[in-house]
């Protein structure tokens, strides 16, 4: 059956929220971000939960080969705030 009709007779639901992504962009900070719900959230943030699950409290997502852009699953992963902190050598909020 056509979508369109599918639709008016309440066959097709509404997208999940976690669908509800905007067009991406790059921030002033050099990370990549949408909207989800209504609100930022930055990209690497974003793929590191769908392909791994929610981000601790207190942890950063860090890109392991520090392209800012490279938002691959397999250039992310989880350090404490304060490691990513010394790691990097400055305090700039990554979340």
């Amino acid at each position: 059956m056509h979508y369109e009709r599918k639709r008016k007779r309440g066959e097709v639901g509404q997208p999940s929220p976690e669908h509800n992504i905007g067009q991406p962009w790059l921030g002033t900070n050099g990370y990549m971000k949408t909207t989800r719900q209504g609100k930022e959230i930055y990209i690497h943030r974003l793929r590191y939960e769908q392909a791994f699950g929610p981000i601790p409290e207190g942890y950063h997502v860090h890109h392991v080969d520090g392209n800012k852009i490279n938002n691959h699953p397999m250039n992310l992963m989880l350090m404490e705030e304060s490691e990513h902190h010394k790691f990097h050598g400055n305090i700039i909020d990554w979340k």
